[in-house]
């Protein structure tokens, strides 16, 4: 679903029509992705919200080479956004290591859940165990540059994905009976 650049000149220009065409086509988009840092609707829409504010706001300081770098600059915008949320609210925190116990193993268990329960799941971890595996596993971010978005230290950063990765083993189990191993 991709932005035509024409649109995408106009919307530099601060046109409301070009403007209201980018809300329409990505707003389901980048809903999603806030939802997943954020871990409930409200908050995810204020987020995404206050992301569209900043795009229609800094389009015309962009060069974009095409629409999957506009596409990626607004993404980056959301989670700047949602990380910034995070921080005011000090909602980064550990959690103790015995909320997440190692479990045996059965690979087969990732490939019958569906895409939209594991994000489900996600949604339910603490916000900083959900803040790294979103920046992790779905962004594709280092633990370097989690730690420095975060304000963390790498081994943090590690640690975090460590439990996030244990407690969604565990709601797994819990779910399905089965015990897996991500992969990641």
């Amino acid at each position: 679903m991709l932005i035509l650049l024409k649109t995408i000149e106009l919307l530099k220009s601060n046109n409301p029509i070009a403007q209201k065409e980018v809300f329409e086509k990505y707003s389901d988009v980048l809903f999603s992705l806030a939802k997943r840092y954020m871990g409930n609707a409200m908050a995810a829409e204020d987020m995404m919200v206050n992301a569209f504010m900043s795009i229609f706001k800094s389009a015309s300081k962009g060069k974009f080479e095409n629409a999957r770098s506009f596409e990626a600059w607004m993404k980056r915008i959301v989670v700047n956004e949602c990380l910034s949320e995070i921080r005011r609210n000090n909602s980064f925190q550990m959690l103790p290591q015995s909320v997440a116990e190692n479990l045996a193993l059965e690979p087969d268990v990732l490939k019958q859940l569906a895409h939209d329960d594991i994000l489900v799941l996600v949604e339910k971890l603490p916000p900083g165990y959900r803040t790294v595996f979103n920046m992790y596993v779905m962004e594709g971010y280092s633990h370097k540059e989690i730690a420095k978005d975060l304000g963390i230290s790498e081994g943090t950063s590690k640690s975090q994905l460590s439990h996030a990765k244990k407690m969604l083993r565990n709601k797994i189990t819990n779910i399905y009976g089965k015990e897996t191993r991500f992969r990641y």
